[in-house]
């Protein structure tokens, strides 16, 4: 699986119970407030908690994900700016020193 089919994985799945736990507060707080008493508030209200916290923790977890992501592609983007001309450079530089041959006035 890709980084970034996980990473939508992630967001649905985050979204979905962001929506389940919102759903749930609305309904707790209209259509099912006066039919919610003893353990089947209880129940309810700590379902509709589990859906908050698995929200919070995929955003999170997420959030933690895109971090490192950065910081690796940082790094390579670092490599790749700072090492590989360096490298080039020292190819060029044992070519004569000159990057167009017209420039070399032994040539003409």
């Amino acid at each position: 699986m890709s980084e970034r089919s996980a990473q939508a994985w992630r967001r649905w799945f985050g979204l979905l119970f962001l929506a389940l736990s919102f759903g749930m507060l609305v309904w707790g707080q209209t259509f099912l407030k006066d039919r919610l008493t003893g353990t089947a508030f209880l129940f309810y209200w700590s379902v509709c908690f589990l859906f908050t916290f698995l929200a919070i923790a995929t955003a999170l977890l997420d959030m933690l994900l895109v971090r490192r992501q950065m910081r690796h592609e940082r790094r390579e983007m670092l490599k790749k700016t700072f090492l590989e001309p360096n490298a080039q450079a020292g190819v060029e530089a044992s070519d004569g020193g000159s990057e167009h041959p017209g420039d070399d006035p032994e040539r003409v």
